[in-house]
């Protein structure tokens, strides 16, 4: 009797040893259904928000391979009873996902490891040369030629204005494609992209990248998007273009990609000498043919521009950020065109433009002069001296190599006298190293934290509310980590700002609510986030989302035309009025391109962008 009591046991945990084998083993087939069925790969890979199916599937193996959630857990007996290869898939699943969760979602939303986001990338052997000079030294155009002549390439630029320049040049000698936020301009077969580096196209192999103005990898806003080019770009060869003090933080970057052997330096002299000339001291009577006034606002630009008006002889033309790109492209070629007649003319007109600091990066500008008004501009936050680079790089603009010039060398100087001594100690002292690269959360790493809160709080991630969302949001930019090469760029202007304006909006899924939280905003006013409300309620409710500003449009036209000829403070009224328009209709085509289904009114809204940037080319010949 006591040998039976004692074999009973013996017998149950041996009969339950072999139910977990057995167990095990269909677990094992069910992995590898999941590894053969494409479908299957491809939802693992969207489950868990990965950027490629071999990482998905090198997590799977690790899930496999965990008896912790195997062992005794109660979903393995719907695994044991499910009757198809489907159902067992449908178990697994969202159990892998718990796992993936709880096990590997924390690694990933400190971003210590960015540059294993793109697998891509990391597969590839890649080859870098990095073109380091100051403005005017000609990295670009040797850059765009080894472009142009690679059969595929992406040019990846500062501004949407350069980007739209370079697509000109470059489709003008290949078929190229133009791809910014709000734009797409599609050739046709075309192999090569010029863009926004922020729209960066990193899912295709390409011959040859170009990555322009590199060292903004370290601004506070932006700086993001050049470490995702240079982590993510899919291109064999990739030109670097950027200032000196940048090489040490990007030997380091690619020393952590294991491609650092692979860089080649090439210095850049600068083309036409930059000299520091005598402060105007107030006198915009010296003003000469082919000067750029900088300005840091656009109320700056437009007291400068009537200034000016008074001078005889002297013909303003003005570019400040929220200009369109086609209106600012109107007003460079003006100025290009009319600062070389008035060389040839010797005596003519003095062609003079008013601009702010989106000067810095473009191409062919016939700037004879660079003339600061003042040192000091708003960053966002508060008033601050420039910054040394940025006044480096302005400055640089100075003496267009290729163009017709009445000085051998580019000149820089101040209109106040105050303003000098900082501008001379500015240009001969050496600037700073950047240290640190600028990181922005992914839509999947943000949905990742948020279901890791979740899971931590025991909450249904699915049904979290709007609040809980902009909650989630702050916790994550104070919490937010970098490893000692990088910094999280700040989302307090953006991310947070439109997660806090959605808070009213209760339907939108957690996927679309943070691609409108990615939503680039040039106007952060109470219209502006009324419209993106109005949209994204349109859109969650699955209801195709006018574009609701096509009778104010029409109104603001019935007011340019009936302004008089003299009254400039009326047409700066009504121009404010149309910018404003414009960046409604370019906020509706962003969203356009990324919700096609609900977005349906595109074209209107591009038809729009258009007449408006027209009526704004109108007004400003006006003022």
């Amino acid at each position: 009797m006591r040998r039976v009591l004692v074999a009973i046991p013996t017998i149950l945990w041996q009969r339950r040893a072999c139910g977990f084998q057995n167990q095990r083993a269909l677990l094992q087939l069910t992995c590898e259904h999941i590894y053969c069925s494409s479908s299957a790969r491809e939802q693992l890979r969207q489950l868990i928000h990965e950027s490629s199916v071999e990482n998905a599937l090198r997590h799977l193996g690790e899930f496999y391979k965990d008896a912790s959630p195997v062992e005794g857990s109660t979903w393995l007996g719907k695994l044991s009873t499910a009757p198809d290869i489907c159902s067992r898939i449908a178990v697994v699943l969202p159990q892998f996902e718990r796992w993936y969760v709880a096990r590997k979602a924390s690694e990933k939303v400190t971003m210590h490891e960015p540059w294993d986001w793109y697998p891509k990338a990391r597969f590839m052997r890649r080859r870098f040369v990095f073109h380091y000079g100051p403005t005017n030294s000609g990295k670009t155009h040797v850059a765009l030629e080894a472009l142009v002549q690679a059969k595929s390439g992406v040019y990846c630029a500062p501004l949407k204005a350069l980007a739209a320049q370079v697509w000109k040049r470059i489709d003008a000698r290949v078929p190229c494609d133009l791809l910014i936020g709000d734009e797409r301009r599609f050739g046709g077969g075309a192999e090569h992209v010029s863009c926004t580096v922020e729209m960066t196209p990193l899912d295709f192999q390409i011959d040859v990248g170009v990555i322009d103005e590199v060292q903004l990898i370290a601004d506070r806003d932006r700086g993001w998007a050049w470490t995702r080019a240079l982590f993510g770009l899919p291109a064999r060869e990739i030109h670097l273009c950027g200032e000196e003090r940048a090489i040490p933080l990007i030997r380091k970057l690619l020393y952590k990609t294991r491609e650092l052997p692979r860089l080649e330096l090439v210095q850049h002299k600068r083309l036409v000498p930059l000299k520091v000339s005598p402060s105007l001291s107030g006198d915009l009577g010296r003003i000469e043919n082919g000067d750029t006034l900088v300005c840091f606002s656009r109320r700056a630009i437009f007291d400068m521009k009537k200034k000016l008006d008074g001078i005889p002889g002297v013909v303003p033309h003005c570019i400040y950020g929220s200009m369109p790109f086609s209106v600012r492209e109107a007003q460079a070629d003006a100025f290009n065109n009319g600062v070389q007649a008035g060389i040839q003319d010797n005596g003519g007109k003095r062609h003079v433009l008013i601009s702010t600091d989106a000067i810095a990066y473009g191409l062919n500008m016939s700037i004879e002069r660079i003339i600061f008004t003042t040192m000091k501009k708003f960053d966002g936050k508060q008033v601050i001296l420039l910054p040394q680079a940025t006044v480096l790089q302005v400055a640089g603009r100075a003496g267009r190599f290729g163009l017709l010039r009445s000085h051998l060398v580019g000149r820089c100087t101040t209109l106040d006298s105050d303003d000098f001594a900082f501008l001379c100690e500015a240009v001969n002292s050496r600037t700073p190293l950047l240290e640190k690269a600028g990181l922005l959360p992914t839509a999947d790493i943000l949905e990742l934290f948020i279901r890791l809160r979740g899971l931590e709080e025991g909450k249904n991630v699915a049904n979290e509310d709007s609040t809980t969302f902009y909650k989630r949001m702050k916790e994550f930019t104070e919490c937010c980590q970098a490893a000692d090469l990088f910094f999280p760029c700040d989302l307090s202007r953006s991310l947070l700002k439109i997660a806090k304006e959605l808070e009213t909006v209760t339907d939108l899924s957690l996927s679309d609510r943070i691609l409108f939280c990615y939503v680039p905003l040039n106007s952060h006013g109470k219209e502006t986030f009324e419209l993106l409300r109005a949209f994204a309620r349109d859109h969650a409710a699955g209801r195709e989302v006018l574009l609701c500003i096509d009778s104010e449009f029409e109104k603001v036209v019935q007011q340019c035309d009936r302004i008089s000829g003299g009254d400039m403070r009326r047409v700066q009224q009504v121009l404010a009025k149309m910018e404003h328009l414009y960046r409604m209709a370019e906020m509706y085509c962003w969203l356009a391109w990324r919700f096609g289904k609900t977005f349906v009114h595109l074209e209107p809204a591009m038809a729009l962008k258009e007449k408006a940037a027209a009526r704004i080319e109108e007004m400003l010949q006006r003022l």
